[in-house]
């Protein structure tokens, strides 16, 4: 029975002894894991604090860029303003000279006159036409004068795109008036 026992006792002895290593064992890689990951996690924040560190660095430029263009851009508005200023207004030698009176239509001839009245086939546009005198003329560009405003940044034009676009308004402008003129709708 002693040698049952003792070999009981060896196998829970044993059985101890490997427990403690295995236990060991773990912790030692536990440990070694644990290391890792620190270490790991470590060298990320690292990146990531010098990511942020030139991002900063990157917004701190782009502000500085952003600052010195706005104060270009004051600059450039200053001088033009000096510029504008600094030009005298025109002179009526110097400003456009009005937009000539459309051209009055002239009646048709006699002979055409004739044809049209015997019904026959004159071309188109030949019918006589009203007779408008020079008094007409001038009462059409009074009231053009008073329809058309000019818009206060058409008043000195600085650049082709203003040129156009002034251009443009008094073209729409005065195509509006010519059909509310042929309509009577203006006196």
């Amino acid at each position: 029975m002693k040698l049952i026992l003792q070999i009981a006792a060896g196998i829970v002895l044993g059985g101890a002894v490997l427990m403690t290593a295995v236990g060991l064992i773990a912790e030692h890689l536990g440990l070694r894991i644990a290391r890792d990951v620190a270490a790991a996690l470590e060298r990320a924040t690292d990146l990531q604090e010098t990511q942020l560190a030139f991002f900063e660095e990157q917004l701190a430029y782009l502000e500085a860029q952003q600052a010195q263009i706005s104060t270009e851009i004051q600059m450039a508005k200053l001088e033009l303003r000096r510029h504008l200023d600094a030009r005298p207004p025109p002179t009526a030698s110097q400003t456009a000279p009005a937009e000539p009176p459309p051209p009055t239509p002239q009646p048709a001839p006699t002979e055409e006159r004739q044809i049209i009245a015997r019904g026959g086939n004159a071309p188109p546009g030949l019918e006589e036409a009203p007779a408008a005198g020079p008094e007409e003329a001038r009462r059409k560009e009074e009231a053009w004068a008073r329809f058309y405003d000019k818009p206060d940044d058409c008043e000195f034009i600085v650049d082709q795109a203003s040129m156009v676009r002034c251009g443009n308004h008094h073209i729409v402008r005065r195509r509006e008036f010519e059909q509310l003129w042929e309509q009577g709708m203006i006196e």
